[in-house]
């Protein structure tokens, strides 16, 4: 019997608990993966003052299906103050270890979908690494909804010391 080429992939969830774990390692309190009655987004992040954002996560050239992904998200989740697509590259799919990848990778994207319900008017793409990502979930209050700029920096300065002790 000929022997067949098979070849062996992640799975888009295995990267999606990962990438939450690096995230809590960043200080960001998220949960991959996780049922509700608002359905299984891929990504789940509460930061604090009880703000909501929902990320949802492809690998590259599955657009398309992000999109509608997107809009679900954006009416289960109304009250989140943002949803979001992210994109891992193509070339995370053959990688063997998954953290090892997450932690080199330099050319992640992503976009704020919509906010509070609403779908954004403008989609402006960012990339990154995990740390950028983190770094623009801290500021996404703030840019979205103004947060008093005092409590906010004194939240960058906690979280600096934190990381530094």
């Amino acid at each position: 019997m000929p022997r067949r080429n098979v070849r062996e992939t992640n799975r888009e969830e295995a990267v999606n608990v990962h990438l939450a774990q690096m995230l809590k390692e960043r200080g960001i309190a998220a949960r991959a993966e996780r049922r509700s009655r608002e359905g299984i987004p891929d990504v789940r992040v509460d930061l604090i003052g009880g703000y909501e954002i929902v990320l949802e996560c492809k690998y590259e050239g599955s657009t398309s299906l992000l999109e509608s992904q997107l809009a679900t998200r954006l009416a289960s989740f109304p009250d989140a103050v943002g949803i979001m697509g992210m994109v891992y590259p193509s070339w995370m799919r053959e990688e063997r270890d998954i953290p090892d990848a997450l932690v080199s990778a330099t050319d992640f994207e992503w976009w704020l979908y919509g906010s509070r319900g609403v779908v954004e008017s403008t989609r402006r793409v960012r990339g990154g690494n995990v740390d950028d990502l983190a770094d623009y979930l801290r500021v996404l209050p703030l840019e979205l909804e103004a947060v008093d700029q005092v409590y906010a920096a004194a939240s960058v300065v906690g979280y600096a010391l934190e990381r530094s002790a």
